[in-house]
């Protein structure tokens, strides 16, 4: 992975390199986590309905899944929060992390 220079843009739409490195960051996080790279599956989609929110999806085999969310989630809600953080910074209105396989009280939360 290359080395990131996350530019901040607050108040503007983020750019495509800092948009870029978002995506190897939130990629690089959630594969750490997991025994193998084809253990789980990492969607991200900008500009969802030109609303400008940006929506990962995470998929995968249930243990992988389970590696991600943690106990009690917390693994997934320090990520969410270090994702917010930088989507914030970079410009993205909304952010949506979206796993799959987990209860819907951990599957879905949207940041503002």
């Amino acid at each position: 992975m290359s080395s990131m220079n996350i530019t901040t843009t607050r108040n503007m739409q983020p750019t495509k390199e800092n948009l870029s490195d978002f995506r190897d960051w939130i990629e690089f996080t959630l594969e750490m986590l997991v025994d193998s790279d084809d253990g789980i599956k990492i969607s991200i989609v900008d500009n969802v309905d030109d609303t400008g929110t940006v929506c990962v999806m995470v998929s995968g085999k249930r243990d992988e899944i389970g590696k991600i969310i943690g106990k009690s989630g917390l693994t997934i809600d320090a990520i969410r929060r270090v994702a917010y953080s930088i989507a914030r910074r970079i410009g993205i209105s909304h952010l949506e992390l979206i796993v799959n396989g987990a209860t819907p009280e951990v599957s879905r939360v949207n940041g503002t």
